[in-house]
């Protein structure tokens, strides 16, 4: 990476602001020329395969399954089909109401950047019935958002990083904040780190392992002004409109792990509320990096939902369950650390 180099370029109609990648294609978010797909097969020579102009201006796009879903601005959230690359076609849309800037999908939800409206949570499982269940005012301009366990994390403009709550997407609250000197653009999460594209301040990192008390813990100031940020496996990729891309190594985190405070011991704590309705929390001790998985069961054994699977440096964690529909009664929950394991008991009481 000391000499990247470019293998090959598409002229746009438009001015591409956002891309998502599946397959062998590119779909490109490309302003007032819609939603472009390039075929990608060939790195040295991609070429447009097809498009859906749009009613607004596309400003991001995130591809899930056979649909693009397309934040355009004040035209909000469009559906796109794009089952046949060559043929997309618009098969759904909802009036977020602010200005649509950026947007993910997991499961049954798109979670919405909406400008000054803040994070709209939209319910896509019916393309026929779109509808919000739910929605918070983040401060500032909300540009961009990103998932990670049961939190969404906002840059928020001129109001910072906001971190919110979404274990139920119909009641989102914030946890957490981080205000920032400048203008955050966008934000990328790996891990319990959150890089932040902060306009003239360049990149800013935070440690998010506890995301109620967000900390920095390094930062690079690029040529310019720092607009979008991607990470991948040990370098992160910064878009900066005076240097062009930065190609930045985690070397500044050299240390950081260090200076956090290391706990003495594996643990899981006992939830808390207990008993709870319909939400609660669980905290859990982690004395090394090790491969983590968190479940909970019912009182027969059988298992309701996984809460963590992945890999996760050493220090102290708190994960957010709301318990949907389920029955009072019983239930148990068990991490397992590499080799350790421990199990315990919670009542659900409605």
């Amino acid at each position: 990476f000391a000499n990247p180099f470019e293998v090959g370029f598409f002229d746009t109609e438009g001015r591409t602001l956002d891309v998502a990648l599946s397959g062998t294609y590119a779909y490109l978010a490309d302003g007032d020329a819609g939603l472009r797909i390039i075929d990608r097969s060939n790195p040295s020579n991609p070429g447009e395969v097809g498009f859906w102009d749009t009613a607004g201006i596309a400003f991001g796009v995130a591809v899930k399954d056979t649909l693009a879903y397309v934040t355009d601005g004040i035209e909000g959230l469009r559906i796109i089909d794009i089952s046949d690359p060559t043929t997309p076609n618009e098969v759904g849309f909802f009036d977020t109401g602010g200005v649509a800037l950026d947007v993910i999908v997991r499961d049954n939800y798109a979670y919405v950047a909406d400008a000054t409206a803040g994070l709209r949570i939209i319910d896509v499982s019916d393309l026929v019935n779109i509808n919000e269940v739910g929605f918070f005012f983040t401060g500032g301009s909300a540009e961009a958002v990103s998932l990670e366990d049961n939190y969404a994390f906002v840059a928020s403009g001129s109001a910072g990083l906001r971190i919110i709550d979404i274990s139920d997407p119909t009641m989102p609250f914030e946890i957490g904040f981080k205000g920032t000197s400048s203008v955050t653009r966008d934000i990328a999460i790996n891990q319990n780190y959150a890089y932040v594209v902060d306009g003239d301040d360049g990149l800013r990192v935070f440690d998010i392992s506890s995301p109620a008390s967000p900390e920095s813990v390094g930062f690079y100031n690029t040529d310019g002004r720092a607009l979008g940020v991607a990470f991948s496996s040990d370098f992160i990729y910064v878009a900066d409109d005076g240097g062009g891309v930065f190609i930045l190594r985690n070397d500044f985190l050299t240390g950081v792990e260090d200076t956090r405070s290391i706990p003495s011991a594996f643990s899981l704590s006992q939830n808390y509320p207990n008993p709870f309705n319909p939400t609660t929390k669980i905290r859990y001790s982690l004395v090394q990096n090790s491969n983590v998985i968190l479940k909970v069961f019912n009182i027969l054994g059988q298992e309701i939902q996984t809460l963590v699977n992945k890999t996760q440096v050493a220090g102290e964690y708190e994960i957010s369950w709301n318990s949907g529909d389920l029955p009072s009664g019983l239930y148990v929950y068990r991490l397992q650390a590499g080799q350790s394991v421990e199990i315990r008991k919670m009542i659900l009481l409605r």
